[in-house]
């Protein structure tokens, strides 16, 4: 991967934490998973995005319980 490649992925990566980070956070706060936030909240963002999203907030909340 070049160096374009890495510094292109590192920007939508921002972009989507930025854009939806907070909402899906709060929303895995309140309980939701993946499969209920991509079928009611219509984000546009692939099914796999999400599900990594969510991923990674289900490990900073382990994390931060240790």
């Amino acid at each position: 991967m070049g160096e374009k490649d890495v510094f292109n992925e590192a920007l939508q990566n921002f972009s989507r934490e930025f854009a939806y980070g907070g909402a899906i956070r709060h929303l895995v706060e309140r309980g939701y998973d993946a499969k209920k936030i991509i079928s009611e909240m219509k984000y546009p963002l692939s099914d796999q995005v999400i599900e990594r999203m969510v991923e990674e907030v289900l490990k900073d909340r382990e994390n931060r319980k240790k």
